[in-house]
């Protein structure tokens, strides 16, 4: 019997800071974080997690709200998508924008979806930012074979 893993990892950066978070296991899934570069940003990995408890906390919520969509994990496709959430101070999304499609049209719904639900956002502390809050977030889909 082969084993299919579906891994997905949620990689922030914003403001010099980057962290990386998966979301909760379900019993339908194996999710496990994973190292990536953001072009023009710091190498980072699930250790830069410490890097801002903000970031964390916006991580958990989009976290909670999202994870591998299994009709897509059963077909084996992969992808990654970058998306740009707009965080006002007050914690409101203000919009989210796609800055680069997964070519799979259900991992990039996926991941506007969990972004869409997980508000509203805690208040931006000032010394993250003293306007809106543009965030950097890499959403990673991959299939392990066993």
């Amino acid at each position: 019997m082969r084993r299919v893993t579906l891994l997905a990892a949620l990689i922030f950066a914003a403001a010099g800071c980057a962290s990386a978070l998966t979301p909760d296991r379900s019993p339908s899934q194996d999710v496990t974080a994973s190292k990536a570069t953001v072009p023009g940003k710091t190498d980072f990995g699930p250790d830069a997690a410490a890097a801002h408890p903000y970031f964390i906390r916006v991580q958990e919520q989009i976290a909670a709200k999202w994870g591998f969509p299994l009709a897509a994990g059963k077909g084996g496709l992969e992808g990654d998508l970058l998306i740009e959430p707009r965080i006002t101070k007050d914690g409101s999304l203000d919009r989210v924008w796609l800055l680069r499609t997964s070519g799979v049209p259900a991992f990039d719904e996926a991941a506007l979806t969990a972004v869409q639900g997980a508000k509203p956002f805690p208040p931006v502390p000032d010394e993250v930012a003293k306007q809106t809050l543009a965030i950097n977030a890499t959403f990673r889909y991959r299939i392990e074979k066993k």
